[in-house]
């Protein structure tokens, strides 16, 4: 459904950055005559339908994770399970920068390390599910579409003043010390919104609005997570080509070629995957089997 076609009833939300939870069933229960809840909606952000973002009201203590650089290990000895923990799923040689952060406004989701379990444990919740147990040594880490990236952090115990915590003075002891922090389990409910980017909404509409002959037969054997020889990436190339080159086939070569194409999907919906598995689905799709930028450029 393009923005073109959206129902007067949405006039508001074309005027919406992002909707809760709640919201965004409401909206999708609307223009599509079904009813979906929050659970719905929960379920769609795990099987990387839709990504979900978290609106931090206040600011709030923060770690970036950087490149890493020759020499260089990660000093934060309380934070380095962490680290190796997203290593691992980022397929790239990362570590912490030295001094913690603030931040605030809009963060995406990342659906690695412990911000899986939290969105699995509270999916689990609304479906009268089995308890999820939080690991709190893998951390929750956030992202922006430039690529920067962080993991929230709550300060120590022992640390733990009566008073609110002085952000002002994030310059001093100690609050710029990550060694006076620990990886936050959860986000903290009180001062962040969990949400859904009108971006990624409209992505999710245009979607099941396309004709059945462009949509994804997610019921196919490769989609089954539980499939003993589940292929994710063969997953995602899957739906990257259904969604590029079926459902919305480009009038002539993408600019940048068909990779840079590929790649620019891939980046916005898979941010979690390595610059190796980028390379690989983008591969695979690229209808330019000499792979790069066609000829006719």
């Amino acid at each position: 459904m393009s923005k073109e076609q959206l129902p007067e009833k949405n006039m508001i939300f074309n005027l919406r950055e992002w909707l809760t939870i709640p919201e965004a069933a409401l909206h999708f229960s609307k223009i599509s005559g079904e009813t979906i809840n929050e659970a719905d909606m929960l379920r769609l952000a795990l099987d990387r339908h839709i990504t979900l973002s978290l609106n931090f009201l206040n600011k709030i203590v923060a770690l970036e994770v950087v490149p890493s650089l020759p020499k260089r290990e990660t000093s934060q000895r309380n934070l380095t399970f962490a680290i190796d923990e997203l290593k691992h799923s980022l397929g790239k040689d990362v570590c912490f920068a030295e001094a913690t952060t603030l931040i605030e406004g809009i963060w995406d989701l990342l659906l690695v390390n412990n911000g899986q379990s939290v969105i699995e444990s509270l999916y689990q919740t609304l479906t009268d599910g089995p308890e999820i147990r939080l690991n709190p040594w893998t951390g929750i880490f956030l992202a922006k579409a430039s690529g920067q990236m962080i993991v929230l952090l709550e300060l120590l115990a022992k640390k733990t003043d009566k008073r609110k915590y002085p952000y002002q003075d994030v310059g001093g002891y100690p609050w710029s010390d990550p060694q006076n922090f620990k990886l936050a389990t959860t986000y903290p409910k009180d001062d962040v919104l969990l949400v859904v980017k009108k971006s990624s909404l409209i992505s999710l509409q245009e979607y099941f609005s396309g004709n059945t002959q462009s949509e994804l037969k997610t019921d196919a054997s490769y989609f089954d997570i539980n499939h003993p020889f589940y292929a994710k990436e063969l997953k995602i190339a899957v739906e990257a080509w259904t969604e590029l080159y079926e459902k919305n086939p480009p009038p002539h070569v993408p600019q940048g070629g068909h990779k840079k194409y590929i790649t620019k999907w891939l980046v916005k919906n898979y941010p979690e995957l390595s610059d190796r598995a980028f390379e690989r689905i983008a591969t695979i799709v690229n209808p330019n089997s000499k792979g790069g930028a066609s000829p006719t450029e």
